[in-house]
């Protein structure tokens, strides 16, 4: 941490290195406090930045739940999209094992936004967790149908179903241009 610190005093608006900074706070070193200001100052560098996003999330969920940590985050960080915020703080909530208020949360994140393809996703992975299999397929044919562009994650919850011929078929929709290279492969 200590190399990050400097590299920031020199250079304070570095979005990598604050980000970098700001996850090994709240993952190594259970600084929460320190590593929001970072993640907050990150997001004002970069808005985009999913990890930021993220990492708010992991900070405002300390010790709160979901509607407490949402007001936590809105009010670190009031210039930031709610939507990506709220992400966050379900991103979060799966990777601390809090898999029914992270489904909670998905769930409202889904009714904002019903075509949503990371969150129907995030919904299938959490209904994994979950072992509601039913769900979980629902939720991944649901973003691939709407993009089969999201079928990535739909492609390894096949696999792991053991439904290959199914999968193959949604790699290769899912990856179209890696189809073509094949094709052209097999041909030469």
């Amino acid at each position: 941490a200590e190399a990050y610190e400097r590299a920031i005093a020199i250079q304070p608006d570095w979005v990598e290195c604050c980000s970098t900074l700001a996850q090994l706070y709240v993952r190594r070193l259970n600084q929460p406090d320190r590593s929001l200001k970072l993640f907050v100052h990150t997001l004002r560098l970069d808005p985009t930045n999913h990890f930021a996003y993220v990492g708010v999330g992991r900070c405002a969920i300390q010790g709160r739940g979901i509607d407490e940590a949402s007001a936590s985050a809105k009010q670190a960080a009031p210039f930031a999209d709610t939507f990506d915020l709220d992400q966050g703080i379900a991103r979060a909530l799966e990777h601390y094992g809090r898999y029914e208020e992270a489904w909670e949360m998905r769930l409202r994140l889904l009714s904002a936004a019903p075509t949503h393809g990371k969150t129907l996703n995030a919904l299938g992975r959490i209904a994994d967790a979950l072992r509601d299999d039913q769900s979980a397929l629902r939720y991944h044919e649901r973003a691939f149908e709407l993009d089969p562009r999201n079928g990535e994650t739909f492609f390894y919850y096949l696999c792991k179903l053991g439904e290959f011929d199914r999968a193959k078929a949604v790699y290769w929709a899912a990856k179209p241009e890696l189809r073509a290279l094949a094709d052209w492969n097999s041909e030469s």
